[in-house]
């Protein structure tokens, strides 16, 4: 899966940022020990629009549903889903 257009952030940069703003989300609305797993499609949704804010990077709808629906989503997810390969 690749971004419609290329990210403006370098990959390692992007990781940080997703990494981050996934930690955040976590700790702000989640209790304790929480991970992306535990986020319900709402609150996914709600994450991924603000990573996409943050990176100015665009996701097409089939990979939006994608990763609001995996189970075992993880941060590299949805970097893959941001990113083009290098």
């Amino acid at each position: 899966m690749m971004a419609d257009k290329a990210c403006p952030v370098p990959r390692n940069e992007l990781y940080a940022i997703v990494e981050q703003a996934a930690e955040d989300y976590l700790e702000a609305f989640k209790p304790p020990y929480s991970t992306l797993h535990d986020l319900n499609g709402t609150q996914r949704a709600e994450l991924l629009a603000l990573i996409r804010k943050q990176t100015g990077a665009d996701i097409d709808q089939e990979q939006w549903s994608y990763l609001e629906d995996r189970p075992d989503l993880e941060v590299e997810d949805i970097v893959n889903a941001l990113s083009l390969p290098e």
